[in-house]
């Protein structure tokens, strides 16, 4: 019986492992009694069920008990004792009460050094887990130094090749890449995915984690067809060997959908992310955390599309299922609150974004701590509300408060310490302090080639936003080359409907029409107004944005072809304007675009809104 309730956990069947595992408890117990070493087996199994199925409460209340007999029965430093007391520390990680976690399992770690020795598979297992616990608290370089000793040490008593060092290589990539150190995370991804391929074979559920893993690594590039690519091929071999309805296909799909996502494919991710959802509410049950979350990736869906009211209700439906399921204070809920702030910033809700952002704010202080980097994302996230309010000295505060923290914690060159870097600048543009925009703009857009490289998504973002200041200072030409530059790497990276390479057409358009040639802006207002309608939808507000613009410029072309005929010059005139080589034409357009600058009719289109998420 416990053997056939084993499997079925294995194969995500946690409804059907349950019944036979709480069958098995109950039937040892009348048999064999409550303090029996097999009968505490079933305690300690049937909690992780529980913890499998998100009912965290149930696994904690288990394993105490696992653990209170245990204790009571073998003593304080029984392998079976120390086993359950790690369980329960990983219960409370999971729960969001890392205190709890990091203390417990620092308890099991210095157990299992006196008991078995450093040596011991079982210590190294607990230096693995501690080491995870710092990596969740933000705690990068700790987490990087223990988990660097657990892979030795298990490269020295385990071999290369054995399925434990394989994680601990996996589990360190997974810290370089939180710190950003994206070649080097790859580097040992592929090693990762190479050597499982060879020990445990292609179709091995590890192997395919490793795949999965790996594409992400790619998507946090920005390499979007060759995550999407790896993903596809990760979801379709799970399907294969663990069924369409196994938890891990199901989050296969849910990655793949936030590639499509990415990409700008918002139909498709938004289908794919629906399968997951009716899947899980199905596999997993309505309450489970991983049915929540995909939730939140609908929600997060609609955001996108602009669809704010429908990205509204379900954020709201998920923080109130998670406050529900795991606490007001768990760092999930903290998310949901965070997500829903945003929503109402969309929205332009700003009072009510800042009381929430501020809300989720003080949780993450209270919870994970100052330095913690979802705590300076909270303090960026309410930087930007700030800036859409106009409050550009409390923007500025706060963003150069989350630069400081992301330098101190995740070092100069970390994607976010950038992203910081970049959302200062786009406040000194507000303020109009451009030549400080300036110098920070350039910096980020160097540093970003240096790190990311010349095409991912956020260097080409840094070439459009530096071009932003360019055209607000009217270096008009500068501008425009940079906006050329930019919207040629989106074409090529992003394709031509994502909704960036859209943007840097409606960007360049404006440059157009700040220049006076109004044909070239009205015909790429037009493509960038087509797109729109077609990826966002009529009703997204780029869409109406771009009709505003389009408009605009039609409205500017045809009052220049009005004045072509009454419009004289005089022959100095004409003469000053062939010595700079200027059409009839554009010291026409030149002459309605002052009129309508004067007249205030004309908005630039640019947004160096901040980079602070």
């Amino acid at each position: 019986m416990a053997s056939l309730a084993t499997t079925y956990h294995e194969q995500g069947r946690y409804d059907k492992a349950e019944l036979m595992k709480v069958k098995a408890l109950q039937l040892r117990r009348e048999v064999l009694g409550g303090k029996h070493p097999d009968t505490m087996k079933s305690l300690a199994d049937l909690a992780d069920t529980y913890y499998s199925q998100g009912q965290y409460d149930e696994a904690e209340r288990l394993t105490n008990e696992a653990l209170n007999i245990r204790r009571e029965v073998l003593g304080e430093k029984h392998a079976d004792t120390i086993r359950s007391t790690a369980s329960l520390a990983s219960t409370y990680h999971v729960q969001g009460r890392y205190d709890k976690a990091e203390r417990l399992m620092g308890e099991t770690l210095d157990l299992r050094r006196e008991v078995l020795g450093e040596k011991h598979p079982d210590t190294i297992s607990s230096m693995a887990g501690l080491a995870a616990t710092y990596h969740t608290q933000g705690q990068y370089d700790e987490a990087e130094r223990l988990k660097d000793k657990a892979l030795n040490l298990r490269r020295e008593v385990l071999g290369e090749k054995h399925p434990d060092t394989i994680s601990s290589m996996a589990s360190l990539a997974a810290t370089y890449h939180a710190q950003g150190r994206y070649d080097e995370d790859e580097e040992i991804s592929v090693n990762v995915l190479n050597l499982r391929r060879e020990v445990l074979g292609e179709k091995h559920p590890d192997t395919i984690s490793s795949m999965a893993s790996l594409a992400s690594t790619y998507h946090t590039q920005g390499r979007y067809d060759e995550a999407e690519s790896l993903k596809d091929e990760a979801l379709n071999l799970r399907r294969e060997v663990l069924g369409e309805k196994h938890p891990d296909t199901i989050s296969g799909m849910a990655s793949l959908a936030a590639t499509y996502h990415t990409q700008g494919r918002y139909d498709e991710a938004r289908r794919l992310t629906d399968e997951a959802l009716n899947l899980r509410r199905e596999v997993l049950g309505e309450k489970h955390p991983d049915t929540i979350r995909s939730m939140a990736d609908l929600a997060a869906t609609y955001h996108t599309q602009g669809r704010y009211d429908k990205a509204e209700g379900i954020y709201q439906e998920a923080l109130d299922l998670r406050r529900e399921v795991l606490g007001e204070k768990h760092p999930d809920t903290i998310r949901s609150m965070a997500d829903l702030a945003t929503t109402y910033h969309e929205q332009g809700r700003y009072y009510e974004a800042e009381r929430s952002k501020d809300e989720a704010l003080n949780f993450r202080r209270e919870v994970l701590g100052e330095k913690h980097p979802d705590t300076i994302w909270s303090i960026a996230s309410l930087a930007a509300t700030y800036y859409k309010q106009g409050r550009y000295d409390k923007a500025e505060r706060l963003t150069d408060k989350a630069l400081n923290l992301r330098r101190e914690v995740l070092g100069e060159k970390h994607p976010d310490t950038i992203s910081s870097m970049a959302s200062l600048a786009s406040t000194y543009h507000a303020q109009g302090r451009y030549d400080e925009d300036e110098e920070i703009s350039v910096n980020v857009l160097n540093l970003r080639r240096e790190v990311l490289g010349e095409k991912h998504p956020d260097t080409i973002w840094s070439m459009a936003s530096l071009a932003t200041t360019y055209h607000t200072q009217g270096r008009y030409d500068e501008a425009e080359k940079l906006k050329d530059e930019a919207l040629g790497l989106r074409r090529e990276v992003l394709g031509e409907k994502h909704p960036d390479t859209i943007w840097s057409m409606a960007s360049l358009a404006a440059t157009y029409h700040e220049q006076g040639r109004y044909a070239k802006a009205e015909v790429l207002h037009q493509t960038a107004l087509e797109l729109r309608r077609h990826v966002l939808g009529e009703s997204h507000p780029h869409t109406m944005q771009s009709m505003a613009y389009f408009a605009s410029t039609q409205k500017s072309l045809q009052h220049m072809r009005s004045l072509e005929g009454p419009v004289r010059f005089s022959t100095a005139t004409q003469a000053r304007n062939l010595d700079r080589g200027k059409s009839r034409r554009k010291v026409l357009g030149e002459f309605v675009h002052a009129k309508f600058r004067k007249l205030g009719r004309w908005g630039s289109h640019e947004s160096n809104e901040p980079d602070c998420i």
